[in-house]
């Protein structure tokens, strides 16, 4: 599995040829990045995905206290 061999998900993307999706379409030649990607990530969640991916995770806290500091 790819995801072993990297810290975390987001070290798996390193360049153009060997992002997530050119890799996953490697081996799934029917992959359909808008599609199939939205499905894995509901499948996931949101919390596993932040708890994996320290720099989205804190993407989305910044987003967060912006939408709080907006009420």
């Amino acid at each position: 599995m790819i995801r072993r061999a990297f810290p975390s998900p987001e070290h798996i993307n390193d360049g153009p040829e060997t992002a997530p999706s050119k890799r996953i379409l490697q081996c799934c030649p029917a992959y359909e990045k808008p599609f199939h990607g939205s499905l894995i990530a509901i499948d996931i969640g949101i919390d596993r995905i932040r708890k994996e991916c320290r720099h989205f995770d804190a993407w989305v806290r910044r987003l967060e206290d912006i939408a709080g500091g907006a009420r």
